[in-house]
Parts: structure tokens; sequence; C-alpha cells
């Protein structure tokens, strides 16, 4: 215990092991925690000591503090208080004193917030008041959500944000602050947007990097849930580098993962994703080598962009160059086999909104191509005419 707040450990001995009648002290003994933690807090905001000394005052504070208050804690716990004389009372009385202690810490870390130690684990009491206030906000989204839960993202945060859980892990004052951000954000979500879309909670998810080990393997199964639900491998290909490219385009907060010692989650699902990818390219070659259907890298280059080769294969299907009258196949092929001047991988969704729709630059860009390619055949025809 640090030696300026050795009179606050006193006060709790004394009134632990006291005879008395807690609720003839109680005002007494109040009055001198309340007089006590102003005191502390003064030494503190007055101290001439360099930043380094006092940095290593407020961290011994700090610390003293919090086991002082899991001892208060603990205490409150203990089934043999219930069965004590005037147990009531003296719950009562250590709750109050438990109250003043937790104000003390956050009047610390309010008025020393470059000097606190938010790595340190949380004393139990505020781990209980904040985790309620979290696991609240919680429940107030769902309600927004008019949503149970269920075997959902939400069945994730339940647990994960459950006071057993964050106990086990001692959480820390930053890892709390994550989560009110993380929360709050939710919150504001369920508030504009009422409809249920997992992937925007997600992303929510991903950007503020809780970077929980269930709800990696959560993410990793719906990609393969959605992988697996295509027909064939063009358009798992195809799914898959479009999840990659949305996930690297996410923009994360500033800021430590919430477990500091695991990998960040973004990152996390952009190897899984490239390793799928590497995975069905394997698979392709392999299949190639064998029947020689063309492997999924082997991709024609041109010069025109998405947009121009969108229109430009809408042509040849409405001229009947291209005899295939399902369009999904057709966008199917031809984002296996071309790549453009802008990317070396055409996702089949920009491809399908580009072949829909066309703007006049992009008309005039293949029309001129168009005419470059009926004047050549001309010159070939006068050539061997």
């Amino acid at each position: 215990m640090d030696y300026a707040l050795d009179p606050l450990y006193e006060l709790y001995h004394t009134t632990e092991h006291s005879a008395a009648d807690p609720e003839e002290i109680s005002t007494k003994v109040l009055e001198e925690v309340r007089m006590e933690c102003e005191r502390v807090l003064t030494l503190l905001q007055h101290s001439k000591l360099s930043d380094d000394a006092l940095r290593s005052m407020i961290t011994r504070h700090q610390y003293s503090l919090t086991i002082l208050q899991n001892s208060i804690h603990q205490r409150l716990a203990k089934s043999g208080i219930k069965t004590e004389p005037n147990a009531l009372k003296k719950t009562a009385l250590l709750k109050e004193f438990e109250i003043h202690l937790y104000t003390l810490g956050v009047s610390i870390k309010k008025y020393f917030p470059g000097y606190f130690d938010t790595s340190h684990p949380l004393c139990q009491f505020e781990l209980k008041t904040e985790g309620d206030k979290v696991r609240s906000t919680l429940s107030e989204i769902q309600a927004n959500l008019n949503r149970e839960t269920g075997n959902d993202v939400f069945e994730l945060l339940r647990s994960g944000l459950s006071h057993q859980h964050l106990s086990e892990i001692k959480t820390s004052h930053m890892q709390l602050l994550h989560l009110h951000r993380l929360t709050g954000e939710l919150l504001e979500h369920s508030k504009s947007q009422p409809q249920y879309i997992e992937e925007q909670y997600l992303h929510v998810l991903i950007r503020h990097d809780y970077n929980c080990p269930r709800l990696f393997s959560y993410c990793c199964i719906s990609i393969i849930r959605e992988r697996d639900r295509l027909p064939d491998l063009s358009s798992s290909y195809a799914e898959l580098l479009w999840m990659e490219k949305r996930i690297k385009q996410l923009i994360c907060h500033s800021g430590n993962s919430f477990y500091p010692t695991l990998p960040p989650l973004k990152q996390s699902l952009i190897d899984f994703l490239q390793a799928e990818i590497t995975h069905m390219e394997k698979l392709q070659k392999m299949a190639s080598e064998l029947s020689d259907p063309g492997n999924l890298q082997s991709s024609f280059k041109t010069s025109l962009s998405v947009k121009e080769l969108a229109l430009f294969i809408h042509l040849q299907v409405e001229c009947g160059i291209i005899l295939e009258d399902k369009p999904k196949k057709v966008h199917e092929y031809v984002v296996g086999h071309y790549s453009t001047k802008e990317t070396s991988h055409i996702s089949e969704k920009s491809f399908k909104n580009a072949y829909y729709a066309n703007s006049r630059e992009d008309m005039a860009k293949v029309t001129a191509k168009l005419a470059e390619m009926l004047a050549r055949a001309q010159q070939k025809i006068q050539a061997n005419g």
C-alpha cells in the first residue's frame, strides 16, 4: 500500500474489525474517508515533483488504490458477511466506502490523463459499474433492431462483454474506453439504420479492431459459407476478391487492438482471404494441367477500362457476335478471362453495373475503337482488292 493511502487503509481496517454498530460509526467513518480522499487528490495536484517522479507517484497511488478497492469488493462478495451481526448495515457502510474510493480513482484519471496507466486492470467495482453501462448500450442496440440474441454477431458480443469474461481477461482502462467507443458507434448505427444488415455491423467491429478470436472464427465461417454458396469456381474466386477489396478499404480507428497481444482483426481476415484465394488458384492450376481449360490468372490484358470493356462486350452480345443469351455467364467469363488497364482482377459486381449503365464518355471511347477497327478492316479489303 502506498504511504499516502495508509490512512485510508487504516480506516478500512478499523471499520472492518470494529465491534461497534456500523450505523453509529457510519457518518464519522465516511466523513473521514471523504476528507482523506480529498487530501490525497490535493497532494497530487499540488505536487512539485518532476514529470518522471510525478508519473511514478500517480502510478503507485493508482495501483494501491486498485488493491484496496478490490479488497473491499472481495469482502463484500464473501457469503460469510451476510451472517455477521449488523450484516446489512456493515455492507451498506462498506459499499459507501467503496464508492468514495472509486470516485477518487476517477478523479485521478481525470486530472492526470497523461500519467494514468490505462493498461492497468480496472478495479472490480468499476468493471461492474462500467460493464453494466456497456451491456445496457448493447441491449438498447438490440431493441432498436427489434432483434433477440441468437447465433449471430450480437450473441458473440453479449458473451464477450459479460462480466465474467471481462473479469477473466482483467479488462484494462484502455479496453473499457475501447468498448464504450465501439458500442457507441454501434448504437448510432442502429438508430440511423434500424434494419439489421450483418455486414455493416461486422465492418464496424473490424474498424474498431475488436479482435476477439470467436469473432474472427465467425467471420471465417461466414466467408466459407458465402464462397460455397456460389455455383462455380470462377464466381467463388471473384467473390473472395471482392471481399478482400472491401476489407482492405475499411479505415480503422487509430488506437490499439482490443486484445493487445493478438494480431489486428482486419489483417487476420485479409490473410485468411488471401490464403483462400491462393488455394483456389492452385486448384484451378491443377485442373488446367489436366483439362487445359485455362486458369484464373491467365487473363487477356486490354487497354479498356472496366466500363468500356463492359460496353464493348455488351455490343457484341447485341450484335450476335457472342451467342450466349445468359448475361450472368457472360459476366463470369469476362471477369475470369480479362483484365483492364485499371485492375488485374475485375469484380463481377463492378462489371455487371457497368454492363447495364454507360456514360456518354465511355460510349465515345468505345465508338472510337470500333471506328478504328472498321478503318483497319477497310484497309485490308482494299489491299486484297
